[in-house]
């Protein structure tokens, strides 16, 4: 039995494109929670400080669980195989979701805007193609 390809080579370029685009916005955002516990450190009022913990703690989980989704969507790529559309589709969603710690500036809007770039490329459907 010959398997099924969910995704042309062509769009399994531009995902995998996207998904390393999606690792640099991880960055970006442990970037983000550092300065957050750099403004902790420095801060005297407790009220900031304790924002501070909070969004970099949040922001730390997100990093994680959108760095293990992407990973594993870049891994599954290659097959282009139904797992590999669940996988990237599921990080488009995280990826909306992470931004909403950061929606208020430009890096949470760019965020949103990969995150809605990613799904609809997970999404879409190609001709089925079968492998040789």
């Amino acid at each position: 039995m010959a398997a099924e390809f969910v995704y042309s080579e062509q769009r399994a370029r531009l995902l995998r494109l996207t998904l390393r685009v999606v690792m640099v916005l991880v960055a970006v955002m442990v970037a983000a929670g550092v300065w957050a516990v750099v403004g902790i450190a420095t801060g005297e009022d407790p009220e900031v400080q304790a924002r501070g913990i909070l969004v970099a703690i949040v922001l730390g989980l997100q990093s994680t669980v959108l760095l293990g989704a992407t990973l594993r969507s870049l891994r599954l790529l290659p097959g282009r195989g139904p797992s590999a559309r669940f996988w990237c589709s599921l990080t488009g969603g995280l990826t909306m979701l992470a931004s909403l710690p950061l929606i208020t500036n430009l890096i949470g809007l760019l965020v949103v805007f990969v995150g809605i770039f990613l799904l609809t490329l997970a999404l879409r459907t190609d001709p089925v193609e079968r492998a040789a």
